[in-house]
Formats: C-alpha cells, sequence, structure tokens
C-alpha cells in the first residue's frame, strides 16, 4: 500500500487522504497545493446528494486523515510501481488470500495528521463562521471515536471549547475530567451534560442542583427528561410526574 502512494506523490506530490468506508481509502492529488475551499466546495454540494449515502458535510469531511505532509513522512523511502518493474500486478496477488484490512488501516491511521489538519484548520479559520465549523467538524471526528483529532480542533474553539473537550473526555472515559471542563463552562448543555453524568453514577440530588442552574430559555426536552429521572431517582414522584 504504502508503494501504491509512494507511485501516486511521484505524479501529484499535493495529496490527501481520505477513508471512505471500512475499506476504501480514497487519494486526491494535484500538482499544485491544495488548500481547502470550504465555503466555494460545500456551496456546490446538495444536500440531498449527501443524503442519499445518509451522510452531511461535516461527516464528509471528517473522513480526511491526513495530506501532503503526512502522506510524504509516512510513505518513507521505497520502491515505486512503474511499467517495468509490475511491483503491484505481481505484488499483489501474493497477499490474495491474507486479511491484510486491518493492518492497512491500522498503519494508514498512524500517518502524522497534525500539520496537515492545522493546515486546513487555518483556512476555515478565515471564514466568517469558523467557529460553528470546526467545532461541527470536531463533533464529526469524536463520533468516529478519533478523539484526538476531534480534542486537536477543539483547543482552537472561541465558544464551547470546554463543553467540547468534556464530551471528548467523558467519550475515553475520564469523567473526573470532563466534569471539571464542564464546571468551568457553565453553559447551559454542559450544565445538562453534568446532570447527566452525576444520574449516571448514582447522584440524582447533585444533578437536581446542576439542573436548577439551567436558564429557564434553555429548558430543553433533555432538560425535563433529566429532571424527571433525577426526582423519580429520589423518590419524588409527584416532581417526577410534573416534569
Amino acid at each position: 500500500m504504502k508503494a501504491e502512494v509512494r507511485t501516486f506523490l511521484k505524479v501529484f506530490p499535493h495529496s490527501a487522504l481520505f477513508q471512505v468506508s471500512k475499506g476504501d481509502l480514497l487519494l486526491v492529488g494535484s500538482q499544485l497545493p491544495l488548500h481547502p475551499r470550504y465555503k466555494q466546495t460545500w456551496s456546490a454540494v446538495e444536500t440531498a446528494d449527501l443524503g442519499r449515502i445518509e451522510s452531511g458535510q461535516y461527516e464528509l469531511l471528517s473522513r480526511f486523515i491526513t495530506g501532503t505532509q503526512g502522506l510524504s513522512s509516512w510513505i518513507g523511502q521505497g520502491p515505486v510501481n512503474t511499467d517495468d518493474n509490475a511491483l503491484l500486478e505481481f505484488g499483489a496477488p501474493y497477499f490474495l488470500l491474507a486479511d491484510t484490512l486491518e493492518k492497512n488501516l491500522a498503519a494508514v491511521n498512524d500517518a502524522p495528521w497534525r500539520r496537515d489538519l492545522g493546515l486546513w484548520m487555518a483556512r476555515i479559520l478565515q471564514t466568517p463562521n469558523a467557529n460553528e465549523v470546526i467545532g461541527r467538524l470536531a463533533r464529526a471526528y469524536l463520533v468516529k471515536g478519533k478523539f484526538e483529532h476531534a480534542d486537536f480542533l477543539a483547543r482552537e474553539l472561541l465558544d464551547g471549547k470546554d463543553d467540547l473537550l468534556g464530551m471528548i473526555a467523558v467519550n475515553q472515559g475520564d469523567v473526573d475530567n470532563a466534569r471539571l471542563y464542564w464546571q468551568r463552562s457553565d453553559a447551559p448543555a454542559s450544565l445538562l451534560h453534568l446532570a447527566e453524568t452525576e444520574l449516571v453514577v448514582g447522584n440524582p440530588q447533585r444533578a437536581i442542583k446542576y439542573l436548577k442552574r439551567v436558564p429557564v430559555t434553555s429548558r430543553t426536552q433533555l432538560f425535563h427528561y433529566l429532571q424527571a429521572l433525577a426526582f423519580l431517582a429520589s423518590d419524588n414522584d409527584d416532581e417526577a410526574f410534573v416534569h
């Protein structure tokens, strides 16, 4: 696989790698530098087109693995495929019955990515709604379980940073740090996360304290659901019924 990528970069030295499904990778290449033109790109993408493949803008962007710098470092020195050596034609059948999928994916995901993702982020930061774009992209990486990518993006947020960092921490099983981030944020969403966490660990009274701090204008269906659960867990059935 490295020989394939090495060969590709010989012709297209500016490239980006995406994982489009569990067993499929997509290389996008150019002889000129690639710059993600977020606004122009997504203005041309119809929502219906993405809907057909049960995807969205941010979910699609979060399939990005690495770019030119990461790929160049990852492939190292080695042979390329040419018409003269037919490296892939005669080498690939040797592995025809071998289960190489997991090894290949693990290898690709070890490729350096921070510098390339940072270049993408720098371009996004030039757009008017940069904070929203970066936040939603970070959440898309979080859904995929790519916690380092999500954390890398979240730390660039101007608004909602601590709330998102708390979500990343709790998804990694770090409840204590999640609490610290959410307590520092004190945003309505963070208070709901704190209440939900306290319910999970069996502290309904503490959950109720957090819920009381949620502004009336931010009391969504989730708020009422959590409050009902908290009152039920506190043996206060009357209050639970109200909510």
